[in-house]
């Protein structure tokens, strides 16, 4: 099954152009690093407070979620849009 992603393309959408050419998405938060060995939601968590510390804890939840997907759940050929 393929699944629909919406992937915001930079602020004003600067990255549209580049995410075409070289077939592929992104996502900011650089400060958590690389997310290849984060396994499971508790781990992104706890990266992104470590890296995050003075974000609220309503919202950590919520891009706990995002990340946790974005890594674990979207897949080479599903549709992506962006904007």
């Amino acid at each position: 099954m393929t699944r629909i992603w919406m992937v915001r393309a930079g602020e004003g959408g600067y990255l549209v152009e580049e995410f075409q050419k070289e077939g592929v998405v992104g996502i900011g938060w650089d400060a958590l690093g690389d997310m290849t060995p984060l396994e499971d939601r508790e781990q992104i968590q706890n990266q992104l407070v470590a890296a995050y510390p003075d974000d609220k804890s309503a919202v950590k939840g919520v891009i706990t979620g995002m990340l946790y997907r974005f890594r674990h759940e979207m897949q080479k050929g599903d549709t992506v849009i962006t904007v």
